[in-house]
């Protein structure tokens, strides 16, 4: 054990040739060797539907990279985000990674440290909370995940997968302000955590808040995709690298 960790998120991984993305990429599966363990916080994929989605075309080659990682030592760990929220035993089977639970708690360095992606946090609206509540993480999702015929779904997830929708906005910055720290502090109090570590917003923030009378500090990572942001973290310290938007 190193007593070191590294978080990153909103990673958006996509198929297709992509030298620089595929660089960063090599380049973190290496640092991660050398780690406790690299949790990547959610939409690590621009989509995932899970069930033969690995055998889309390109994404087999971003799969064995993670793969390849795991089996030199790196020990991998998901959560699931709002955009690769059916992700389950498909996706760990072909990276050789571990799929946490939408909140994982994390004791590190005498702390109690919440993990989560960060769409549990986010006020966009009330739809949103419905579907996240109930499509993305819930009953509702299950069943068409398991129920829709193969041809269907290859039919609806073939063109997203490969990037041909809704990338731009994938690419577009949130508005901080659609962050709800009371939300934040609820998870704070439901868990007993002295942390919280997410992404989401694709912006990058570091704040102390107040909960119950005792400080408790919660970071917004930005997103990977854009320039290998992460987080690394060690029993007595915090670094940031790469990217941009505040961190």
């Amino acid at each position: 054990m190193t007593g070191r960790i590294l978080c990153v998120t909103d990673m958006h991984l996509m198929p297709g040739a992509d030298a620089g993305r595929d660089a960063r990429l090599a380049a973190l599966l290496d640092t991660a060797r050398d780690v406790d363990g690299l949790y990547c916080l959610g939409d690590t994929f621009n989509y995932w539907y899970e069930k033969g989605h690995h055998a889309l075309d390109g994404y087999r080659p971003l799969c064995d990279m993670f793969r390849a990682a795991v089996a030199r030592g790196v020990r991998l760990f998901f959560l699931r985000g709002n955009r690769d929220s059916f992700a389950g035993r498909e996706l760990e089977r072909r990276t050789g990674g571990v799929i946490l639970p939408e909140v994982h708690l994390l004791s590190f360095g005498g702390r109690r440290i919440l993990l989560t992606h960060g769409d549990m946090f986010d006020r966009a609206s009330w739809w949103f909370d419905v579907a996240r509540r109930h499509f993305f993480y819930g009953w509702a999702g299950e069943l068409l995940r398991w129920t829709l015929p193969w041809a269907a779904e290859r039919r609806i997830t073939e063109p997203i997968a490969a990037g041909r929708r809704h990338i731009e906005r994938a690419e577009l910055p949130f508005s901080k302000s659609r962050l709800d720290d009371a939300r934040v502090c609820a998870a704070v109090r439901e868990h007993a955590a002295d942390w919280v570590i997410c992404g989401h917003f694709h912006t990058g923030d570091d704040a102390q808040l107040a909960v119950d009378g005792r400080p408790v500090r919660r970071f917004v990572l930005p997103p990977w995709f854009r320039a290998g942001a992460c987080l690394d973290i060690s029993e007595t310290s915090v670094q940031s690298h790469g990217g941009a938007g505040g961190m």
